[in-house]
């Protein structure tokens, strides 16, 4: 026999901060790449960092994001499917 227990509140509150974290990444990397951009800066040091920043830093940041949003949609459906299961019962 399986038990299934979940707070609700907990759950609304996770999936919330899960979506607000979501756009506190993207703000980031965002921001971190217009300053990049806006700044004068040249030289191997300069074309090393830009280059790590838009193959490997910018992209992890995206890919963060891209999770966060996914995990936030999976604990809202997580949620309501325990709903619906519970209600059945």
């Amino acid at each position: 026999m399986s038990v299934l227990t979940m707070n609700t509140e907990e759950m609304d509150h996770l999936q919330q901060q899960f979506t607000a974290f979501a756009g506190q990444v993207e703000d980031l990397r965002t921001r971190l790449t217009a300053t990049l951009e806006g700044t004068t800066w040249t030289g191997s040091r300069s074309e090393r960092f830009r280059g790590a920043w838009h193959e490997q830093w910018s992209p992890s940041l995206g890919q963060l994001q891209e999770a966060l949003v996914e995990l936030s949609t999976a604990v809202s459906l997580e949620r309501q499917n325990t709903i619906t299961a519970l209600d059945s019962i």
